[in-house]
């Protein structure tokens, strides 16, 4: 390369997906996503910058033409540069379960038959996930979770699945796809994750645990029994023990009428990272941090209590004319560690805890949704997956969603 060749990929590698494919067009010369190491190094810079943008699909597979949706985290922030026919596509017949560093794992689900897609809309890079006949069941909902690998391998990822043997009742199954052989493998045929059914759509990792929040459904009168109390449940992805983690005790007050969930709090690409549990009820949140999750002794420490009246008073300084008096909906998520993204029955909001500008509560979009929906983090990026004919990811659609 010559000397401002060098200079523009130094500056390319660092920006947005979207202002890279707008120099594409001027010509070959300064199209340097086919260059592999300028893909790798545009997608590691990106997960120093974190989630930009985020997926809302539903929860139920009935309304998935009105709930899909792509909204910036960022004010006035980039475009996430996802193709039409992919984001119809994946509207029509398909739901987005999982995504990590421009990857994205989409489920399709035609005349009864269950496929699993890992790809990349941008670079138009794709790879099947091969199943065999009954792995999964096609009427059932597939948790796909995908996680950076702290081992080299074939790729830079992992795919872990995690299944309910019977429909109703535990134990679960662990399972990773071993890219090598193109196969679903079992890495615990009997997880010990307690006896209370876990959430296990919305796991949580750390620093190779990974961790699932147990319902908190009032099954019997006693109350008083520990062994029914709601719990965290850690499981060690490196030597394949699970440890069962008590809920801080000022988290308990009207413990069977919210909800809680787990999710990761600080900056991963630093390691400065811990569990957050969120608890939701009365409109309000509550939030939790622990640095080290990792047995019975572990220390809680509340970070953030925030009410109704808070979250209208942040919106009538954000923005003097609107009225904010809409009740707050199940689900919500925790993003870049440091951001609360929560829906109400028609929009979606984003409370930024920590940062320049602390408090500050700011609408992502509208929630064109009837019911539920998912939150699934996304930063677009031209990190490739496995695909022999990136050109074909089209037709591969047309011909089979």
């Amino acid at each position: 390369m010559t000397a401002w060749q060098d200079v523009l990929y130094h500056v390319f590698h660092r920006l947005p997906t979207y202002i890279v494919c707008r120099f594409k067009c001027v010509g070959k010369r300064v199209d340097y996503t086919r260059i592999p190491r300028f893909c790798e190094e545009q997608a590691d810079h990106m997960l120093s910058v974190g989630d930009l943008h985020i997926f809302t699909s539903p929860v139920s597979d009935y309304h998935q033409v009105t709930g899909l949706g792509l909204h910036n985290l960022l004010e006035d922030g980039p475009a996430a540069g996802v193709p039409t026919d992919f984001f119809n596509a994946v509207a029509r017949s398909g739901k987005i379960l999982s995504s990590w560093n421009g990857l994205i794992v989409v489920r399709f689900r035609r005349k009864k038959v269950l496929r699993l897609l890992i790809c990349n809309p941008v670079t138009s890079s794709w790879a099947p996930l091969r199943t065999r006949c009954g792995e999964f069941d096609a009427n059932a909902n597939v948790n796909i979770i995908i996680i950076p690998a702290t081992a080299p391998t074939r790729n830079d990822y992992r795919l872990l699945s995690v299944t309910r043997q019977n429909k109703i009742f535990p134990p679960y199954v662990l399972k990773e796809y071993n890219q090598i052989a193109d196969q679903w493998q079992v890495l615990n045929p009997d997880m010990n994750l307690g006896d209370r059914k876990l959430n296990i759509s919305k796991p949580a990792i750390v620093n190779e645990w990974i961790y699932f929040m147990s319902d908190n459904y009032h099954y019997m009168n006693f109350i008083d029994d520990a062994t029914i109390m709601p719990y965290i449940m850690a499981y060690s992805l490196t030597d394949h023990t699970s440890v069962r983690l008590d809920l801080p005790n000022n988290a308990l007050e009207y413990l069977f009428h919210g909800s809680y969930g787990v999710f990761t709090w600080g900056c991963r690409w630093t390691s400065q990272e811990s569990l957050c549990l969120v608890r939701f009820i009365n409109s309000s949140f509550t939030l939790f941090t622990c640095a080290a999750p990792t047995s019975q002794n572990s220390s809680w420490v509340q970070i953030l209590h925030v009410t109704m009246d808070d979250l209208v008073l942040s919106a009538a300084c954000s923005s003097p004319n609107s009225i904010f008096r809409e009740p707050i909906r199940w689900p919500y998520t925790v993003v870049n560690g440091n951001c609360l993204i929560f829906a109400t029955r028609e929009k979606i909001y984003g409370y930024n805890i920590n940062g320049p500008h602390p408090w500050k509560l700011r609408q992502l979009g509208i929630n064109d949704s009837r019911t539920n929906i998912n939150f699934i983090p996304y930063s677009s990026t031209f990190r490739r997956c496995r695909c022999p004919h990136p050109s074909s990811f089209k037709k591969f659609l047309a011909n089979n969603y």
